[in-house]
């Protein structure tokens, strides 16, 4: 029990963390999955009260992501505007990906 709230204590405080929404989203991505660190993204264009949320091509560079890992977790809210991002573990090979 002691070990298990030392896990989740360590892994929270290891988050890497942005309140700045889609600033950089790409980089912070690969940041994370790089240094194998948790991402916690927030606040993803939630001003624009017209099309708020991921865009397009963000959402397939998050396929492409998941394409490339295995074990890569995400969950993303109903609006878009928030991102959750546990990296996975890189594979080589090839892969196909189409860009929007």
């Amino acid at each position: 029990n002691n070990l298990r709230r030392f896990e989740m204590a360590t892994q929270s405080s290891h988050t890497l963390r942005y309140e700045d929404g889609a600033v950089q989203f790409r980089q912070r991505l690969v940041v994370s999955l790089l240094s194998h660190r948790p991402l916690l993204i927030r606040n993803i264009r939630s001003d624009d009260f017209q099309n708020p949320g991921l865009k397009d091509y963000e959402a397939s560079f998050l396929r492409l992501l998941d394409q490339m890992t295995n074990g890569t977790k995400m969950e993303i809210n109903n609006t878009g505007t928030q991102l959750r991002f546990q990296p996975g573990v890189l594979l080589g090979g090839e892969i196909g990906h189409q860009c929007p």
